[in-house]
């Protein structure tokens, strides 16, 4: 009586992120929706944009992404609008405090989903988007200082490699 091995291979799924910001913002918002605690207008936009980021699933091109990501910047400022506002008190109950802690939630991850956006949007139109250096990267003076003035001579002379003549 042996040990049989089992293996799992899960194939790989195409544009993962989108699909994985579909799914939880579409979480949050039906139990955000829980209550009626919120006016439509809460409900309104995250549907529209739970439209356009289908919408940037199916199509291909920069345009999608664009409006995508502007609808949900937006909703950023909306969902801070409409919480302040129409955030329930105790006497509500505490389906509607449950339902308001997850539009929060929903309003934490439009950050993140912001970001993916963002990126998606740089991939598409073929833009490196926003670069950061690293400074581990950047050569070092020859004298071994950090930093100072060259008022003499060429400064690639300062550097390791590097030669004066053209």
């Amino acid at each position: 009586m042996g040990y049989r091995e089992f293996k799992l291979e899960i194939p790989s799924i195409s544009n993962f992120k989108l699909k994985f910001i579909f799914l939880a913002h579409f979480t949050l918002l039906a139990l955000s929706t829980l209550h009626p605690w919120a006016p439509s207008a809460f409900l309104l936009q995250a549907l529209v944009f739970l439209f356009l980021l289908l919408n940037t699933l199916v199509k291909e091109g920069e345009d999608h992404v664009i409006l995508c990501l502007s609808i949900n910047i937006v909703s950023i400022l909306l969902d801070i609008i409409i919480l302040s506002v129409h955030f329930p008190s105790s006497r509500m109950g505490s389906t509607a405090e449950f339902s308001a802690v997850m539009a929060i939630f929903n309003l934490l991850f439009r950050l993140y989903s912001s970001y993916a956006l963002y990126n998606e949007w740089c991939a598409r139109s073929g833009t490196a988007g926003v670069t950061v250096a690293d400074a581990g990267k950047v050569p070092k003076y020859a004298g071994g200082g950090e930093g100072g003035s060259v008022r003499s001579g060429s400064v690639l002379a300062h550097y390791p490699g590097m030669s004066n003549s053209p």
